[in-house]
């Protein structure tokens, strides 16, 4: 059983490295809670592969990034519709 999760968080973080997708997009994929993703590639992959979950965090950083930047567009055009 441990060896079946193991593996499960390899694919689980290659993928994400593979197509950048998002916590969300991986939980689709594999079609599991984004909970069990979340913890997988980050808690339970360190154990594992820690170069891989070195790679796994940057591109959850970014996406991070990403969704900070769309809530603060998303905000401004708000504010400017308001405004006319």
């Amino acid at each position: 059983m441990q060896i079946i999760k193991e593996e499960r968080c390899i694919e689980m973080g290659k993928y994400m490295l593979d197509h950048n997708a998002t916590i969300a997009q991986v939980s689709k994929y594999f079609r599991v809670p984004t909970s069990t993703v979340y913890d997988n590639v980050t808690r339970h992959l360190y154990l594992i592969d820690t170069i891989l979950a070195r790679k796994v965090e940057e591109v959850l950083a970014f996406n991070k990034q990403q969704r900070a930047k769309r809530g603060g567009n998303a905000f401004a055009k708000k504010v400017q519709e308001q405004k006319q």
